[in-house]
């Protein structure tokens, strides 16, 4: 048979990309349990050959076993990975397998193969190709192909030749060949051959065998013969993508490739072999490579790729789907069922994913009108981080909650697929695909969906300044060397021109290829998944020109126009909000054309939250000198420190008014809340911010995993927030808070705005000090002037209005009957109760469960009442009770022991902020009812390790919980056929309790371990 007539190919496994390095083991074939020395030459890697410092980065490909000392960047506690530098570019390291994988003792023959690389102390200071040796097994037949790589491509011309070498483990005889075709044999424990390959094929499956009596090992590599691709223009009507027919059977892929010779589609439909069969057409032009396939299966999936000038496999820039081979494994059924297994063993990278006759989605929200830009109000969200299943469908399952507080709008932080799944978004590598790890495609465009039902736009996060490594526009045209974008790039600058604030890899957005990219993207997720809008991220980084990007820069003001108006001619009422924070006469002439910007208030209102005095006066777009309300000023996002976690952890004391109790600090919460919602134009809240979110932006690093806190929700003084947050909303709707104009006092610690419409005026006045104020005021009128939040007729010498602003106290007048019902619970602000609470003491008593505290108020009279705010996990309890100046107060507890806060407040009102005293009572636990009343077995007692419950057939558990001495929860028991365990022998020597309820009562028992 003649070798130009091949069309067996190669099972094509791992890297695509030829490189320069080589890496050798001695000895060249080793098991698990021997010293092995490697040695790379990183010759021609100018990166590499820079490096002072370098690292092995060591793995099992069947991920059972791995070093510790993969830790990018590298640590002191990666030294042992650390290569020794010789001669020149030669680097060498030594180590035994078994040891530094971490193989235990017995599973050494589950150790078969060793892949390593060299990097430098990060992965952006370089690093090498993978290399793959397999791991001999003790009396088994073994080889070590050294080269050329056998997991990849060999991309050669006619008459190239190609070293191939190999070693085994005892003396065989070695078989070189080409589709069972024998090229060459030898004997020995050593096979050095060169391969000249002279014959015309597309590409070639090479075998070699090493053979010893009825043994024998084989390993192949493929050799890819560089063509070209025939010549044929594009069909009419087709974009980049995948492109479907009328026909579930076919689908023409386009891929934009400028300057590259020739493209194979290769993936499931021809089994990732490459064949002459999938070479794809090339437009006269040269820029774009096309094929339709045919014989496809209606409603399958197929994985598949491009193999580009026979050495780089990508995935279709513009596909919907991504196949992932690390991420997907960690999407399970119930958030993404029966997601395609990616083809491990048959190429690398990630893949795309086509699929014929997909069913269209049926919209239900077809009429859905946007909010006006001045009238928005924006819930950030990160899906990850607020509810936490990270599901679309679980999102679109808690909008009323976001509804009834008054939002308009959700702004999703980053969903197009990222790398990784754990992340913010701001790693994107695909920008025409659903990330994943939140759903199926259709679980978001439900999601989107529930909340045009819901009045709610949806605005999408948008990373277009740059991409990350992994994308395919990068992997397309990249200089290896460097790992950067090659000089040819159409879409990258080589280098960011912004050397102060850059990420992955800069788009050159004037490119012109880069511009239709952009343009395809936006239009894409406003047909497709009916977006109402987009914020782009870090677009002052959308120039070319050097600098730091804060400086006026009009070319930059010309790139966002022109994709502003790109978008609005294809949606002319979409939101176009830009993080751009540059130079306000370059965001002023952003805003007065159309465009929305994001206004940082964070650092003014966290300074607010905590006592000290900042000026607000920015967050108004007038005081900018803008023509229109396009500030979307923000007290939190994503990016900046929680308000609630520095008034509690740096707020300041002033005699009794501490902003570090809890408490205090929400009510003040509800005065910022006032003065940043009430005035007009869009506004934007940080998820969980209505509730008093208390974890630091940095708890688990800054992009790390934060508690998702829906139990907030259930907690009395964080409801009250929330609560604040609707009806503060609410009230902004009125026509009087769309003054674009009102009357500011913002710079001292007593702050005031005033707004106007005709003869209706509205006054917000608050104190943002830490010690009583008074105030006058002259009012614009003499009548009818209330106090909204209470409801309450306001007192007035003529038309003058005198108060004592307690701190953080304020008040909202108007002489307008707003329409909103106002809840007075949720602004309540009580007197002063001077002092402090003296000689706290607590204790359950073993009959009724009381605890009883003995607290000294001063400054109360005989027959004050006190409201009482019972607080014990998630239970609430308010009780009034009568206080003298001296005495006892003694309140029911509801579940009997535990932490109990009690939280007392006078019974006026609105004259002082939340003066709420905490009492923790952590009171002694004694037996209350003996489980063995019941008949409810406890052995061994006292016990060392394990406690056993024996329950009657006639009781039924409900719950079984170990608590310490303090009544804190420990653990619950695992109860199978009405048997108990308990597991006590990691606990210290000490007291501890057990209570178990059943459906008829609770018991308690007192436990020593021993």
């Amino acid at each position: 048979m003649k070798k130009s007539l091949l069309t067996i190919l190669a099972l094509l496994v791992s890297n695509i990309i030829v490189w320069g390095q080589t890496c050798t083991a001695d000895p060249a074939v080793f098991t698990a349990f021997d010293k092995v020395t490697f040695t790379l030459d990183v010759s021609g890697n100018t990166q590499l050959e820079n490096l002072n410092q370098a690292w092995i980065w060591a793995w099992d490909p069947s991920k059972k076993y791995g070093p510790t000392t993969n830790i990018d960047p590298a640590t002191a506690e990666a030294d042992a990975a650390k290569w020794t530098k010789k001669d020149g570019n030669i680097w060498e390291i030594s180590f035994v397998p078994k040891e530094f994988l971490n193989v235990p003792d017995g599973k050494e023959g589950e150790l078969k193969k060793l892949g390593l690389l060299l990097k430098g102390r990060s992965w952006d200071d370089g690093k090498t190709q993978d290399f793959l040796f397999d791991v001999a097994q003790a009396g088994e037949l073994s080889m070590n192909l050294l080269s050329p790589s056998g997991n990849g491509f060999n991309l050669l011309e006619k008459g190239e030749s190609l070293k191939v070498k190999a070693s085994a483990n005892e003396s065989v005889t070695w078989t070189l060949s080409l589709s069972n075709n024998k090229i060459t044999e030898s004997t020995g424990k050593n096979f050095d051959f060169d391969l000249t390959v002279a014959e015309d094929f597309v590409v070639g499956e090479f075998a070699l065998t090493a053979t010893k009596g009825d043994k024998s090992v084989e390993r192949k590599f493929t050799v890819v013969l560089e063509t070209s691709s025939p010549t044929a223009e594009l069909p009419s009507g087709l974009r980049e993508g995948v492109n479907y027919h009328e026909d579930n059977s076919k689908a023409t892929l386009v891929l934009l490739a400028p300057k590259k010779k020739f493209v194979y589609a290769i993936g499931d439909f021809n089994d990732w072999k490459v064949s002459a069969d999938f070479l794809m057409n090339k437009t006269p032009d040269g820029e774009r490579f096309w094929i339709t396939l045919d014989g496809l299966v209606s409603k399958k999936e197929y994985v598949f790729q491009y193999l580009v000038d026979g050495s780089i496999r990508i995935a279709d820039p513009f596909t919907d789907k991504v196949s992932d081979p690390r991420d997907d494994k960690y999407i399970g059924d119930d958030i993404y069922p029966n997601l395609i297994d990616y083809p491990e063993g048959k190429t690398e990278f990630r893949a795309s994913v086509l699929q014929t006759g997909q069913e269209p989605f049926e919209w239900k929200a077809e009429n859905f009108q946007k909010p006006e830009k001045e009238d928005l109000i924006i819930y950030e969200v990160l899906v990850r981080d607020w509810v936490a299943d990270h599901k679309y469908s679980t999102v679109a399952d808690s909008l009323d909650y976001l509804k009834d507080m008054g939002v308009n709008a959700i702004h999703f932080m980053p969903f197009s697929e990222f790398e990784g799944n754990i992340s913010w978004g701001y790693n994107p590598n695909f920008y025409f695909a659903p990330d994943k790890y939140y759903g199926t495609k259709d679980d978001l465009k439900r999601l989107i969906d529930a909340c045009h039902e819901k009045g709610i736009a949806v605005i999408m996060d948008l990373v277009l300044n740059h991409s990350f490594h992994s994308s395919p526009l990068l992997r397309l045209y990249q200089n290896q060397d460097t790992n950067a974008p090659a000089s040819d790039n159409p879409w990258y600058n080589v280098e960011s021109p912004n050397q102060a604030y850059k990420w992955g890899v800069d788009f050159d957005h004037e490119s012109k290829y880069t511009q239709a990219f952009v343009d395809s993207v936006n239009r894409y997720w406003i047909e497709e998944y009916k977006v109402d809008g987009f914020r782009f991220d870090f677009t002052k980084g959308f120039t070319n020109t050097p600098g730091d990007g804060w400086a006026y820069d009009q070319a930059r003001i010309d790139l966002l126009k022109r994709m502003a108006d790109k978008i609005w001619e294809k949606s002319p009422k979409a939101y176009v909000i830009l993080e751009h924070l540059a130079d306000n006469k370059e965001e002023t002439e952003l805003a007065d054309y159309g465009m929305m910007l994001w206004g940082n208030m964070n650092g003014a209102y966290r300074n607010l939250s905590k006592g000290e005095n900042s000026d607000i006066g920015w967050q108004f777009f007038n005081k900018r000198g803008w023509s229109k309300p396009g500030l979307i000023s923000y007290m939190e996002s994503h990016d900046e420190e929680r308000l609630m976690y520095d008034a509690i952890t740096h707020g300041k004391k002033e005699s009794a008014y501490n902003i570090k109790n809890l408490n205090t600090a929400l009510s003040r919460m509800k005065m910022l809340t006032a003065f940043h919602f009430l005035p007009t134009g869009p506004k934007m809240i940080w998820q969980f911010g209505e509730l008093g979110y208390g974890h630091s932006i940095d708890l688990n690093g800054r992009t790390g995993e934060k508690p998702v806190e829906w139990g907030y929700f259930k907690e009395a003084p964080r409801k009250r927030l929330y609560d604040s947050y609707a009806t503060i909303i609410a009230l902004s709707k009125d026509e009087l808070f769309s003054d674009l104009d009102p009357e500011l006092n913002v710079a001292g610690t007593v702050k005031e705005i005033r707004f106007q419409s005709g003869d209706d005026h509205a006054v917000l006045i608050g104190n943002f000090g830490t010690t009583i104020k008074s105030v006058t005021k002259t009012l614009p009128t003499t009548d009818g002037w209330k106090n909204i939040l209470t409801g309450e007729a306001v007192s007035l010498n003529g038309n003058q209005f005198a108060t004592d602003l307690w701190p953080g106290q304020f008040v909202l007048l108007s002489n307008k009957d707003l329409g909103v019902n106002v809840s007075p619970e949720v602004f309540d602000i009580a007197p002063a109760i001077a002092g402090a609470l003296e000689n706290i003491e607590g204790e359950v008593s073993e009959i009724d469960r009381v605890i009883s505290v003995n607290a000294l108020f001063q400054d109360l009279a005989d027959g004050d009442q006190v409201k009482v705010e019972l607080l014990s996990n998630t239970n609430s309890e308010l009780v009034n009770v009568t206080v003298s100046p001296s005495g006892n107060m003694v309140i029911k507890h509801k579940e009997g022991f535990g932490e109990t806060t009690v939280t007392l407040r006078g019974k006026a009102r609105y004259a002082y902020t939340d003066r709420e005293f905490k009492i923790k009572v952590n009171p002694t636990l004694t037996d209350v009812d003996d489980p063995e009343e019941a008949g409810i077995s406890l052995y061994p007692i006292p016990v060392t390790d394990e406690l056993r419950i024996d329950v009657p057939s006639n009781v039924e558990v409900k719950n079984v919980e170990l608590l310490d001495a303090n009544g804190k929860r420990l653990l619950t028991a695992d109860f199978q056929d009405r048997l108990g365990k308990i597991k006590l022998g990691g606990f210290v020597t000490g007291i501890y309790y057990l209570r178990i309820t059943t459906t008829d009562a609770v018991y308690t028992k007192r436990l020593l371990k021993k």
